[in-house]
């Protein structure tokens, strides 16, 4: 994770100047949400609610609470569409998915409903695209490996995500200094834990550019769904573009055409995302950890191409001292003329 060059300070408070509403309430930093939490600063908004950075006033530690937006408060669906991501992201418990502390259910019918997650500190991936664009190879998949291994553990726990994209995915700065990306935003997942599912797992949600074609069309998805959207981050990590709109057209639901391939990459990693974005989902890789193993196969056949291309550097460079020293004698010092080359242990980027 070293490798990755992502700015990271403290999450810093929305300055838009809008006054934010849940539950029919205006919130304000300042105020004492769920009993106990009182807001410091609003991290961001989305369609949906707002994040907050709070402070529990019973143990002092910082959190980030969820609401859902006053003008969803009053949508059944809404709300228990905002329960259902609650579920899901509390029974997840993996390293590579923010944590869900608490759902808190309002103490009056004007009140939030508010999701209690864990403060991460850093910057989601959309953030370090737009600041720093395209990302190196060995960047790239130090980040997808981690997200298919969360998606992986949440798709045997029966939840797809269903907007796998460069903002839901969180490169959070660890108390030891490393930094690990995180999957999070279950606001739009399907549910198959419980033996359940329901209307809302039939309805075409999430985000148009990201959505894999069958769930554009509103058909029943599976882990092959978030496949196809590591597909589109793999594309617009490696390339600063999202493949689609690389092909020019205006429909972000249009997946017929295969999007441009990416020229400077190997043509086993073009093998795989190329798979990953196939528009039939028995195309693709057959779930989250089968795209995980083709891209740490792709790795470890770059790495070890590396030792390789330094001998055989180190043995042009030998060859050419050599040659120097018998045309010009003495004027090559001599260390320089008994160059040796010796065959390197290899080493894995990944572990300096």
């Amino acid at each position: 994770m070293n490798a990755l060059r992502v700015p990271v300070d403290r999450a810093s408070p929305d300055d838009s100047g809008s006054r934010p509403v849940a539950g029919g309430v205006a919130l304000h930093p300042g105020d004492t949400v769920g009993g106990k939490y009182l807001l410091l600063h609003q991290l961001s908004a989305g369609g949906m609610g707002q994040v907050w950075c709070a402070q529990n006033s019973s143990t002092g530690a910082e959190v980030a609470v969820k609401t859902v937006l006053s003008s969803l408060a009053s949508s059944s669906e809404a709300v228990e569409r905002f329960r259902d991501e609650a579920r899901a992201t509390a029974q997840l418990a993996h390293r590579g998915i923010v944590r869900a502390f608490d759902l808190v259910e309002p103490e009056d019918e004007r009140g939030p409903v508010l999701l209690v997650m864990e403060l991460l500190r850093g910057h989601t991936l959309a953030q370090r695209l737009a600041n720093f664009g395209p990302l190196s190879i060995d960047e790239t998949l130090a980040i997808a490996l981690p997200v298919l291994a969360a998606l992986s553990h949440a798709h045997s726990a029966g939840v797809v995500h269903r907007d796998v994209k460069p903002d839901n995915i969180f490169l959070a700065l660890d108390p030891d200094g490393e930094l690990s990306p995180k999957v999070i935003d279950f606001g739009v997942s399907q549910l198959r834990c419980w033996g359940r599912s329901t209307r809302r797992d039939a309805l075409a949600v999430g985000t148009p550019w990201y959505m894999s074609p069958e769930q554009a069309r509103g058909e029943e998805v599976d882990g092959r769904c978030d496949v196809f959207g590591v597909g589109i981050l793999l594309y617009e990590c490696l390339s600063g573009t999202h493949p689609f709109r690389a092909l020019g057209g205006r429909r972000s639901t249009d997946r017929r055409r295969a999007p441009p391939r990416i020229p400077t990459i190997p043509a086993t990693l073009w093998a795989a995302i190329a798979r990953a974005l196939a528009e039939r989902p028995e195309d693709r890789f057959s779930s989250a950890a089968d795209l995980a193993l083709a891209l740490s196969t792709v790795r470890a056949k770059l790495h070890a191409r590396r030792p390789v291309r330094l001998v055989h550097a180190l043995g042009i460079l030998a060859t050419a001292l050599v040659v120097v020293s018998f045309l010009y004698g003495p004027a090559v010092p001599s260390v320089l003329a008994q160059t040796t080359v010796a065959s390197p242990t290899p080493t894995c980027a990944c572990e300096r």
